[in-house]
């Protein structure tokens, strides 16, 4: 078996092996939270939401589990229930109910963990806050667009982080089977993966990664998670792979962010038109005060 770097590969929707599909997100679309983003990579769509920094006054974060030294951090996962796939997906369980129920605690944790990496946790001590994640759409690489969710949901809560959590996901794709004479199987690493190309893949990877310009570290892997085997080469490789796809993701952050810091400037901006219009409803306000007085 070898691995191949075929990058100028086309696959089945147009991309490269090394494209990522199109990165979208809508911001603070739930009311009630600190702050959320609504994460899509292409067909594949999760909404974050986070809660806190605040005191631990809600059932979910009991006083027991309260640190004064710390943040508490919770996370939540609501997954849709799996669909009835022909393809095997390498799963243990006979229970669909189960396999679900396990599918999200391995997420919450996993999103708990990096979470809990990237936050300046001594800086908010005996406070809580609550990751929530909801699953609406899952055309593959579902983790790593939940944790960009997460990523710039925690930028917008205004809580200290060590810098912006990124994720991205690779799979290991067979490129032929090598079923001829004297011949081997070759694979090849393909980024952000479709949910069909998830399940047809020998292995695959997400990566989640904290990326700060400021530090000496500019990139520090907060955790990785992988279904499948990989050789130490290709893990090697993989992880490269996944981490130029999040420089990419952490450039997108950058962008919406400077976007939407301006559109807060032109709209909070005073002008001489905005000084106008407000001395002409001033004067009309007075007016007719004055004639009602009268």
């Amino acid at each position: 078996m070898t691995t191949t770097k075929t990058k100028r590969y086309v696959r089945e929707d147009g991309r490269l092996l090394d494209t990522l599909r199109e990165q979208t997100s809508v911001l603070n679309t739930i009311t009630r939270s600190t702050s959320s983003c609504e994460w899509h990579s292409d067909e594949t769509k999760v909404v974050c939401s986070i809660q806190g920094p605040r005191e631990l006054q809600f059932s979910s974060l009991s006083q027991s589990k309260e640190d004064g030294e710390r943040l508490v951090v919770e996370s939540y996962c609501k997954l849709l229930p799996s669909k009835n796939d022909d393809e095997d997906d390498g799963s243990s369980f006979d229970d669909p109910l189960k396999e679900e129920k396990e599918k999200e605690r391995t997420t919450e944790q996993f999103v708990k963990s990096c979470a809990k990496a990237a936050i300046e946790l001594e800086k908010n001590a005996s406070f809580g806050l609550i990751v929530s994640v909801q699953e609406l759409k899952n055309d593959g690489s579902f983790l790593s667009c939940a944790l960009n969710a997460v990523g710039l949901a925690l930028i917008l809560s205004g809580v200290e982080t060590k810098g912006w959590m990124c994720s991205s996901t690779a799979c290991l794709m067979e490129m032929s089977s090598g079923k001829g004479e004297g011949e081997t199987p070759t694979f090849a690493l393909a980024l952000d993966p479709t949910r069909e190309e998830e399940m047809k893949a020998k292995a695959t990877m997400t990566c989640a990664f904290l990326i700060n310009e400021e530090t000496e570290d500019k990139t520090i892997l907060l955790g990785t998670k992988m279904r499948g085997k990989m050789t130490e080469t290709e893990v090697f490789e993989c992880v490269a792979l996944c981490r130029d796809a999040a420089t990419s993701v952490c450039t997108y952050f950058d962008r919406v962010l400077t976007l939407r810091e301006r559109e807060f400037e032109e709209r909070y901006r005073i002008t001489d038109e905005k000084v106008e219009k407000w001395k002409k409803m001033m004067e009309s306000i007075a007016e007719e005060t004055k004639t009602k007085a009268v």
